[in-house]
């Protein structure tokens, strides 16, 4: 239908409500999906009406046109309306010259945002960011004039008009004046008396902050608000409400009330700079936050890196058996207030009973960039202060830990933290904060056990996990595909669970995120890959059984592999045993392939290669390619080289291998990239046609020797070099009609490698502690004078430096024996020129090797 001049796409609008609605009640959304098919009925009805209206009326859409300023209901005061209207148009039409029927003016797209140009166009502050350690700023583009992403999947959040709002939103924003119960002090909120305003708190404890030794550029920030970093001036805006604001307007109605009558923004009189569009975050009936979608304020802040204090900081101070406590703050992010000027950067929109008004934020708001740096920013100072009195305490943004091995200890220091946390300003929130000690806690969604020294994942999340699954597999089961948002949304959720179950998070999640990338939108359909469907199969099967992380965990390796790959062939090596050494040539079409898919291949046919040696073990990997590093450990969106990651996951899953892949430079690697480019040139072998004739006349061959995995004809074959696959003496063993190992043969094989291979005892090869030891493990005996003399003799002559002569004229007079040592007397001695006198002293030790103790026991 059009009016006016213009067309109202009625027909697009009901389209895509039913899209949304079918998604929601795919999804189990069933709230959703009755408000979006009562909006569809709404639509119909009011376009129906207006239809007829136009038909019925003599000024046509010209009647509708100058009644839309009148919401159409369903009372007596229609028809007069609909007679005032329609003389108004009818007016207007004269007034204008009669017109063809046909001609239409020329359709224009709304607009997603009015520029408001009655702002004056002033420059913003730029702040000096000289404190902040970024004192030279890079010339940067406008980045407002930029095209948007064609993948933009959040775009009609901007798209829902505000229409049905008006007409069907009857919630009243209550006055300031309601009996809300606030208050300022801390000890009556505790008690629960009464809300807190947390505005303004930061400030009124300034002193604390200075006497703590902060940093000007924090100590500025509360004093005067933080001065958003621009580095370019964001145009004048007014942006529309984001579809899920509209959706949830009743929560955001009550939501700008409370943030009114908390004084953490304020209504203006006119229009602010820039006007961003609300937005509302709602996931699985949790509880929903207002956030102020600064996207376009965003495009032009200056982006700082910020190190955040994650549970993996947090497990490098708890230990076994220690005590914990944790906080949490009341509206981090609103102690923190906004520089003055800066608000008019910070204003959205609302309509109350048809009435547009207009408001900025005065403290910190969620989706601001930068807000996630400075709240940290101003936290670290109490972390300094805390770990300068030895106190092991962190915070995540709001969330807060501190941990002791002595209860008291830890009791003492929660109450410290907590009292420091008051005396600043921010307010600790009573229901999340835990100040006593315990041994069992839930720490940024970890659940972490002192007592058994694990850290695992909360059943919750399992089982959310586990449900999203069986989403998954019911609609792939039921209709072959599956949103890609419910499939995004589970590799979310397994991806965050990396810090348990460990990289194999990453690389059995893959192909799932492969399959997500080749659709164009969230509310696309997927036909997963049957590579996608074992992974969710074995996360249904093993979720639970992997979810379990020791706080201690054996890192030491017990081999040392290194790799390289060149364009010719691979090579490697391990390094404890330098005949196991592996190489390989590529083909043609293998040569041609990245310097990646070559390195990595390289570790899979190497692995291979030397899969017997390496079983049982866990491994360091040196290679000198970092990409390889990443994709053995978390896989590759490449499907060539995830299925190469795969492989190598599995056969170490099979073969129980742990192996650990670390960068190296290539001068540490040379050894392996002389291997890597070996050249054969006299790699050759017969046609096939000619050895099945030979085989024919003096077969069959069982074994093909000094082949390789390029030329072999037998499926048992042996190079010079370890090759693909390794497992020629599995294959002999298996070959009909041959002696096994207890044969004459094979015995006898056995003892000649011995003796070629075994070390042959040197006569004259000093004596150690070593064979001492082991001559008396296997002589004593007890009561065994025969041997106890033996022992005796060794030990003596090995600590006295005695000859076979001196021992052997030895008599008792000549030994006394004291506490500490014992005296031998030696009258003439070859070796005299080595001695100072006539006697030698050999000290008693105490152990089983001491000559003082077996000597008195042979005595």
């Amino acid at each position: 239908m059009q009016f006016g001049g213009k067309r109202a796409l009625v027909t697009g609008a009901v389209r895509e409500d039913l899209t949304q609605a079918i998604w929601a009640i795919d999804n189990s959304k069933t709230d959703y999906a009755r408000e979006t098919i009562t909006e569809v009925i709404d639509k119909i009805k009011r376009r129906n009406k207006l239809v007829k209206i136009a038909d019925s009326s003599e000024g046509g859409w010209e009647t509708v046109s100058n009644m839309e300023s009148n919401p159409v209901a369903s009372n007596s005061d229609d028809e007069s309306k609909i007679n005032k209207a329609e003389s108004r148009a009818i007016r207007k039409r004269n007034a204008k010259g009669k017109k063809s029927a046909s001609k239409k003016a020329n359709y224009s797209a709304p607009t997603r945002a009015d520029i408001n140009d009655k702002i004056d166009k002033v420059h913003v502050m730029v702040v000096d960011r000289s404190s902040t350690g970024e004192a030279s700023v890079p010339s940067i583009p406008d980045l407002s004039s930029q095209n948007r992403n064609s993948t933009d999947f959040i775009k009609d959040e901007y798209n829902c008009s505000i229409d049905y709002l008006i007409e069907n939103n009857t919630t009243k924003v209550s006055s300031i004046s309601d009996s809300d119960n606030l208050t300022n002090d801390y000890y009556e909120y505790e008690q629960g008396q009464a809300h807190i305003i947390v505005k303004d708190r930061l400030k009124s404890h300034y002193s604390f902050w200075k006497n703590i030794g902060c940093y000007d550029y924090i100590l500025d920030t509360i004093l005067n608000g933080y001065k958003i970093p621009f580095y370019s001036t964001p145009p004048s805006i007014c942006l529309k409400n984001n579809r899920s604001a509209i959706i949830h307007s009743e929560f955001v109605t009550e939501a700008i009330h409370d943030l009114l009558i908390r004084g953490l923004i304020e209504e203006c009189e006119f229009q602010p700079r820039v006007v961003n569009p609300l937005t509302v975050s709602a996931s699985d009936g949790r509880k929903k936050r207002l956030i102020l979608d600064l996207r376009h304020v965003n495009k032009h802040l200056w982006k700082s890196s910020v190190k955040f204090e994650d549970v993996r900081i947090a497990m490098q101070f708890i230990t076994n058996n220690s005590f914990c406590f944790q906080f949490d703050i009341v509206s981090a992010y609103h102690h923190v207030n906004i520089f003055m000027p800066h608000t008019e950067f910070l204003g959205f929109s609302w309509r109350h009973e048809n009435t547009e008004k207009w408001y900025k934020f005065l403290v910190l708001p969620f989706g601001l960039s930068s807000a996630c740096y400075i709240f940290t920013k101003i936290t670290r100072p109490l972390i300094k202060k805390w770990r300068g009195e030895g106190k092991q305490v962190l915070m995540y943004l709001d969330d807060g830990l501190g941990t002791h091995t002595d209860e008291e200890t830890c009791k003492t220091m929660s109450n410290q933290v907590r009292q420091d946390l008051i005396q600043s300003g921010f307010v600790p929130k009573n229901e999340k904060s835990k100040w006593s000690p315990m041994k069992l806690l839930v720490f940024l969604g970890y659940s972490i056990d002192t007592n058994r020294g694990t850290i695992t994942i909360p059943n919750e999340r399992v089982q959310k996990v586990l449900k999203t699954i069986a989403d998954v597999e019911y609609y792939v089961s039921k209709h072959g595909k599956v949103h890609a948002r419910l499939v995004a949304s589970l590799v979310g959720q397994i991806v965050s669970m990396s810090y348990v179950i460990g990289n194999v998070a990453y690389i059995m999640s893959k192909h799932l995120s492969i399959d997500i990338l080749s659709m164009t939108s969230w509310n696309s359909c997927i036909v997963l890959s049957t590579e996608s469907l074992i992974q969710i199969k074995f996360w249904r099967e093993n979720l639970e059984h992997v979810n379990v992380k020791k706080f201690s965990s054996d890192v030491s390796c017990q081999s040392v592999v290194y790799s390289d790959a060149s364009n010719t062939g691979y090579g490697g090596y391990v390094v404890e045993t330098p005949f196991n050494i592996a190489h390989g040539m590529w083909s043609e079409c293998e040569a041609s392939k990245s310097s990646t898919w070559k390195e990595l291949n390289a570790v899979r046919n190497i692995l291979l290669s030397m899969i017997n040696v390496l079983k049982d073990k866990r491994i360091k990997w040196f290679s000198d390619n970092q990409n390889v590093v990443t994709i053995v450990e978390k896989g590759s969106m490449k499907p060539e080289l995830q299925d190469i990651a795969m492989c190598i996951f599995e056969n170490c899953l099979i073969h129980n291998i742990s192996i650990d892949v670390v960068w190296v430079p290539r001068t540490l690697n040379e050894k392996a990239d002389f291997i890597s480019r070996i050249i054969d040139y006299d790699d050759w072998g017969i046609d096939e046609q000619l050895f099945m004739y030979v085989d024919s006349l003096w077969g069959p061959h069982e074994i093909d020797w000094f082949a390789n995995d390029d030329n072999h004809k037998l499926t048992a074959f042996q190079s010079d070099l370890l090759e693909l696959p390794d497992t020629l003496i599995e294959k002999i063993h298996l070959l009909p009609d041959l002696l096994t190992e207890n044969s004459d043969l094979v015995k006898n094989i056995l003892e000649g490698a011995k003796r070629r291979l075994s070390v042959p005892i040197k006569k004259k090869e000093p004596i150690t502690p070593d064979m001492l030891s082991q001559m008396f493990d296997r002589l004593y005996c007890e009561n065994n004078l025969y041997n106890q003399r033996t022992i005796s003799a060794c030990l003596l002559s090995y600590s006295g430096f005695l000859r076979v002569s001196e021992l052997l004229n030895l008599k008792t007079c000549d030994i006394q024996f004291f506490l500490s040592h014992m005296s031998v007397f030696i009258q003439k001695s070859k070796t005299d020129i080595y001695r100072d006198g006539d006697r030698i002293i050999i000290a008693r030790t105490g152990n089983k090797l001491c000559p003082v103790k077996n000597l008195e026991s042979f005595f």
